[in-house]
């Protein structure tokens, strides 16, 4: 037995046309070194990798995770010069809350086919790793941008925000959402609120600071699973060895039947070569037997009777024939029954 991996957490490509409608609507409003970058689920890395070029942000000053294994190494190779943690999910890493200037949140859908509503808790948990005033693109697509669940507790967190131009990604219409943090959170705020219409106002980008803590403090899910295949345990739950019935090398006698009943052999179906099948169920037990009686008298003349039992192994056989009958044979006798 082998445990196999679930389906793998999708996620969606931001579109290079995004990002730069994005840096056309923000301004840098502090020393280009003090802005620091981050993605919580990095996918390939190629994203936040051109966000950061376009900004004029060094590798240095970004920080990116990513869980699947496959991904996460092509995210590492993208950016060899920048702050990757995996094969680790977003809430399995210890992050220094309010640090970095620019947040770029895909939220990861159920499967890799872009299937499930993206995960609300952490996209909040990715929010607060901004400092007040930082700025978030949040992508998910228009259907979930549709859900008040989703898009109010968005708002609770940010204001000021705009959609950026919408696009396709297969079959879904995708949708990113560039909007500021909130220095206090206001727990009923309304989407509509906070939306401002496109190219009505700059995105003041804040300076940022490298996070104080940045580790991996739990195992992705291919991590577990790889460490429980390769536990030694993992012998006790193979299933055991199918034996075939072995063929005698000769036709069996009398006392070789019984030998097969006792061992528990004779158990399945049997089918001569020219006659019919049937099911032959075999069972040994053991019952008491009278061996002897003896009468005796003691000293007051009372009879006694003293009977002597040993046990002994009985057969018992029945056979189900291919129109239904049922053989019931058990110490020599044949009781036939209809089945």
């Amino acid at each position: 037995m082998r445990f196999i991996p679930k389906q793998k957490p999708g996620y969606h490509e931001t579109p290079l046309s995004v990002l730069q409608e994005f840096v056309k609507l923000s301004s840098i409003s502090c020393d280009p070194q003090a802005v620091t970058l981050f993605d919580p689920c990095a996918g390939t890395g190629l994203a936040v990798a051109t966000l950061g070029s376009l900004l004029g942000v060094d590798q240095d000053s970004i920080y990116a995770v990513e869980s699947v294994l496959s991904r996460f190494e092509v995210c590492a190779k993208q950016l060899q010069f920048a702050h990757v943690l995996g094969p680790a999910a977003f809430e399995n890493c210890s992050i220094t809350s309010n640090t970095f200037s620019v947040a770029l949140i895909h939220p990861p859908h159920k499967d890799e086919h872009g299937g499930g509503v993206p995960a609300i808790d952490m996209v909040r948990r990715a929010l607060n790793n901004l400092v007040a005033g930082g700025i978030a693109i949040i992508v998910a697509d228009q259907v979930t941008w549709g859900m008040p669940e989703f898009a109010n507790q968005i708002a609770s967190l940010m204001e000021s925000g705009t959609f950026l131009s919408p696009w396709h990604d297969e079959t879904r219409k995708m949708g990113a959402l560039a909007c500021v943090r909130r220095k206090k959170s206001e727990p009923y705020a309304n989407i509509r609120a906070i939306l401002r219409p496109n190219g009505s106002f700059k995105f003041s980008i804040p300076a940022g600071r490298h996070p104080s803590t940045w580790q991996k403090i739990g195992l992705s899910n291919d991590e577990v699973i790889g460490m429980l295949n390769r536990s030694p345990l993992m012998a006790a739950t193979e299933p055991p060895e199918v034996r075939l019935m072995p063929s005698p090398p000769m036709e069996l006698g009398r006392g070789h039947v019984a030998l097969l009943l006792a061992s528990g052999f004779l158990n399945g179906v049997i089918e001569k070569p020219g006659e019919p099948p049937h099911v032959v169920r075999g069972t040994a037990r053991k019952v008491e037997a009278l061996v002897s009686t003896e009468d005796s008298h003691d000293k007051q003349n009372n009879r006694i009777t003293t009977k002597i039992y040993s046990e002994k192994i009985e057969l018992h056989v029945r056979i189900l024939t291919d129109r239904g009958t049922i053989h019931e044979l058990s110490s020599g006798t044949d009781k036939p029954a209809e089945g």
